[in-house]
């Protein structure tokens, strides 16, 4: 288990306001948004921001609950066949669509049948078809209330990945798509549903009068998302200082822009609440294992001995989070004491790797970016470290799309990269793997082992089995090093004090449902 747990909010002496007051309907909430959203289309047109608005409209039958498991949403229930082939969803009592019509299983295989239709674009369709992870062979509708997916093999990832919260896999009406075959708007059975997208402004969306939510205790996405709060206002507001103004002077009423580094700041301010939690981001060092002097495991090995990963976490963090050597998240229920271990942080013994690495001094890049502050600036602490170390470590500023073309083609020595979050640590690992040398990114293992372990964790169904596995992977990740993991950022955010029911999640998207507007 992670060893921080979930923050939990911190509610400043200034508030008059009773946490355990019994919600209260009406109201609007602004939200500053970092960047505007890509699209209205679910899955398809998306980004993490985008993903963050559109996750309160649209929703599919399974959410990740709190600890990254697979909890319930569209569907009351799930049962699953002997043989593992067959997934049996029954559908919520009362669901309805934003028109008003009644969600059937017939548009729910309607609503996947388009997702798996490649014209569709939907960014999670390879992990379902031939040449995925998990291939769907049909989709059986035996009643209006129940719907039966059928695998081709049984896999563990088949749940994971229908949860994954960048692909929602919404359920829409038909209504959605014009005679045209375009996309028209999403017509969806979230506790929100769209008023209008001004681009480059804002999004508004209106509460659903229509919605009957799920039963289940409300966890992560799953569960209840009964709404609250009339309008959602997401403002568009790309400066972190600009959306503190507005936070302070009202204008918006809730602002994830921060870093843990605001918290001494934000706690200071009398009428806010501040919100803190670890998270399932992944940070880490990339190394170019096809370049020079990192094609020696003992140059990786050496720069990964030199780095104090709870001095990089503890600084970035403002002491909320630790060092993470391992693609599985510390809060996953997968991370065990066999993900902490790593190369001992030992700077003497890193300069004996250097040396039978043949390195005599030569500069070493770290490639980064000023988009993203909290890669530039953990850029600079490793930097730093390193050079303690006794290594000669320049960086290398580049434009964001710079550094994103090079982590896909190469043409770099190190690079600071972030992971967006992923609650099945199977598909962080496939991050750092790939089958094939022509095809595999500078970093990433090749290796008839690795992908052996990866398809252990794909297809065995018991819990046992696939830590056995995730504990091999690690293994392999820390003596052939295709980067050196850093930590799991945390997520910083803070609003005013009149918001009740409000908490941060792992996954950092904000959780706009529950919550409600002291009177």
């Amino acid at each position: 288990m992670g060893t921080l747990g979930m923050l939990t909010a911190t509610l400043l002496a200034s508030s008059a306001w009773a946490e355990d007051a019994m919600p209260v309907a009406g109201g609007s909430l602004a939200i500053a948004l970092t960047t505007d959203i890509q699209g209205i289309n679910p899955g398809v047109t998306r980004d993490g921001n985008t993903d963050a608005v559109i996750n309160h409209v649209a929703e599919g039958l399974v959410a990740y609950k709190e600890d990254g498991s697979v909890g319930l949403l569209g569907a009351k229930s799930l049962s699953v066949s002997e043989d593992g082939l067959s997934y049996t969803f029954t559908l919520r009592d009362g669901m309805t669509f934003h028109n008003g019509a009644p969600v059937t299983s017939a548009e729910v295989k309607w609503s996947w049948d388009r997702l798996l239709n490649e014209q569709t674009g939907w960014r999670c369709r390879s992990w379902f078809v031939p040449g995925g992870d998990v291939v769907i062979q049909s989709i059986d509708t035996p009643d209006a209330q129940t719907i039966v997916f059928n695998l081709v093999e049984p896999t563990a990832i088949f749940l994971p990945k229908m949860a994954n919260h960048q692909c929602i896999g919404p359920i829409l009406h038909p209504d959605s798509i014009g005679a045209d075959g375009k996309f028209l708007t999403p017509i969806a059975t979230g506790p929100y549903k769209l008023a209008e997208w001004k681009q480059g402004e804002y999004v508004i969306l209106e509460r659903f009068e229509g919605y009957v939510a799920n039963t289940d205790p409300k966890s992560g996405f799953a569960g209840d998302r009964t709404p609250y709060i009339d309008s959602l206002k997401f403002m568009v507001v790309p400066d972190a200082a600009v959306a503190k103004a507005a936070l302070l002077a009202g204008d918006v009423q809730l602002s994830r822009e921060f870093t843990p580094n605001d918290l001494t700041e934000l706690e200071t301010k009398d009428g806010l609440k501040v919100y803190s939690s670890d998270s399932f981001n992944w940070k880490l060092l990339l190394f170019n294992r096809k370049d020079g002097l990192f094609t020696d495991v003992n140059l990786r090995q050496a720069i990964t001995e030199a780095i104090d990963i709870d001095e990089v976490a503890q600084i970035m963090s403002n002491g909320l989070a630790k060092g993470n050597p391992s693609a599985v998240p510390l809060l996953s229920n997968f991370h065990t004491s066999v993900q902490d271990q790593r190369p001992a942080f030992d700077p003497a013994n890193a300069k004996a790797h250097a040396e039978d690495a043949d390195y005599t001094g030569e500069t070493l890049k770290i490639m980064t970016n000023r988009r993203f502050q909290d890669d530039y600036d953990t850029s600079l602490i490793v930097q730093e470290q390193l050079k303690r170390a006794g290594f000669n470590v320049e960086l290398e500023v580049v434009e964001w799309a710079t550094q994103d073309d090079a982590y896909y083609a190469g043409g770099y020595q190190m690079m600071v990269y972030s992971y967006s979050p992923r609650t099945e640590p199977y598909l962080s690992f496939e991050l750092v793997s790939d089958t094939k040398p022509d095809t595999a990114k500078a970093h990433e293992i090749v290796s008839d082992e690795f992908t052996a372990l990866l398809r252990q964790a794909a297809t065995t169904l018991d819990t046992a089995g696939r830590q056995a596995a995730f504990d091999a992977m690690h293994r392999v990740l820390i003596e052939d090093l295709p980067g050196a993991s850093l930590y799991n950022p945390a997520v910083v955010s803070a609003s005013t004090d009149r918001l009740m029911g409000y908490s941060e999640f792992g996954v950092g998207h904000p959780r706009l449902w529950g919550i409600w507007l002291a009177e």
